[in-house]
């Protein structure tokens, strides 16, 4: 993790303003600028992150939220951490401010991590909604070749209701799948325009963010509780 302990006199905005004006001639700015993008891609996962999905998280983001928490609770504490998290969204808000946030370097690779990150969570969604449709078509045929008529009229009331549910939320993620991908190539381009183009995270793999839950024994539990439905 990046040593921010110099910084600690100036502004948050200051300081990576500062990074990013002398960082065209000064190796340690760049070096340092880097490390504060790395950092800031660390704040941009910790967003996604809660203390609930700690136990799945791999990228060890309960440090950075609880000095998010700080940030929230306007009690920022003396770790170092916690003053950089300081930094990160005062620079975030100047820009904003002086709407040079579409013109900056660091707002945009932030943008772009955030839209990437988003991106691939919605996708991941997207692969879970098709698969929901599919379960329950498969239910509602092994429905018909298992199951008495009795059984069958029950259960199709149910499966029917749920496969509209699934399809409704499948055209949902279908929407915002679009959506997210349009913000991120504006973003992109964005970054292209800048007077000392920015190179995209295009071609960069994601870090794996959470452990993945096994989804047969969720199928498993689901079909459980739909057949003690139909027999009570």
């Amino acid at each position: 993790m990046a040593d921010f302990s110099e910084a600690s006199s100036l502004g948050g905005g200051d300081y990576i303003q500062s990074l990013m004006t002398k960082k065209k001639t000064d190796f340690n700015a760049q070096k340092k600028f880097e490390e504060s993008i790395e950092l800031a891609y660390a704040i941009v996962e910790a967003s996604f992150c809660s203390s609930a999905k700690a136990p799945r998280c791999l990228l060890q983001c309960q440090k950075i939220l609880d000095h998010l928490q700080h940030h929230l609770d306007l009690k920022v504490c003396e770790a170092v951490m916690c003053t950089t998290v300081e930094f990160h969204f005062a620079h975030l808000s100047v820009c904003k401010e002086e709407q040079q946030d579409d013109k900056c370097e660091y707002c945009l690779r932030v943008k772009e991590r955030e839209f990437t990150r988003a991106l691939d969570m919605m996708e991941s969604e997207q692969r879970e909604a098709e698969a929901k449709v599919q379960a329950v078509i498969n239910a509602m045929t092994a429905s018909f070749a298992n199951d008495s008529r009795e059984e069958r009229e029950v259960a199709m009331i149910q499966l029917e209701d749920e496969l509209e549910q699934a399809e409704e939320y499948k055209r949902d993620m279908a929407s915002k799948l679009e959506t997210a991908r349009q913000d991120l190539r504006e973003v992109r381009e964005r970054m292209e325009q800048l007077p000392d183009p920015v190179p995209t995270s295009v071609f960069q793999k994601l870090p794996v963010h959470f452990v993945k839950v096994a989804k047969k024994e969720q199928q498993h539990h689901a079909a459980k509780r739909r057949k003690a439905s139909w027999m009570s």
